[in-house]
């Protein structure tokens, strides 16, 4: 018998301009061909939805806030960021928000 997991990855259209903004900054000295390449992975992986509402939680970075809204939207169980904001949460209308370490660590147990 196999154990796996399945992941799905949610974003609304805020948050994929986000992702868009952030692949520029110099930083991080992606050409424009990778930054299109890797978009164009998002967009074949990532299934959009459109939040209803907005969430006004967090006011020091509001694109946290629309990270929540998507993941309530989408009825997500978890949001794994490194983000210290959403991290300081903890948890979210039943979602709980970790760090990438945790989460690998809540599933390795189990393989």
């Amino acid at each position: 018998m196999s154990n796996y997991i399945l992941f799905n990855l949610f974003l609304s259209p805020q948050l994929f301009s986000e992702i868009k903004r952030v692949l520029a900054y110099p930083k991080f000295s992606f050409n424009q061909d990778e930054i299109d390449e890797f978009l164009s992975i998002i967009i074949e992986t990532a299934q959009i939805v459109e939040p209803e509402f907005s969430i006004n939680l967090i006011l020091q970075d509001s694109i946290d806030n629309r990270v929540l809204e998507c993941a309530v939207m989408a009825d997500c169980e978890f949001i794994i960021s490194g983000d210290k904001h959403l991290l300081e949460i903890k948890e979210f209308s039943n979602i709980r928000i970790l760090f990438p370490d945790e989460f690998l660590n809540l599933f390795l147990d189990d393989f």
